[in-house]
């Protein structure tokens, strides 16, 4: 059930565009913005070789 529950919260997070480190990576080269303003604070954007992806420090899971 808690597990459910993570997952629903997480898809009902709204993203927007956002400026990156690695446009590349994303649809017109914007990041998606995190708006949930408590997984925000510890969220970091991590690029690699292939693909970027947004960290949250709060959940410990890709966003």
């Amino acid at each position: 059930m808690k597990k459910a529950l993570f997952h629903t919260s997480l898809f009902s997070i709204i993203l927007y565009a956002a400026p990156t480190v690695c446009p590349q990576f994303y649809l017109d080269g914007d990041a998606p913005k995190i708006v949930n303003e408590k997984l925000a604070v510890k969220t970091k954007e991590l690029c690699f070789e292939a693909f970027g992806v947004m960290h949250s420090g709060i959940s410990k899971t890709p966003l």
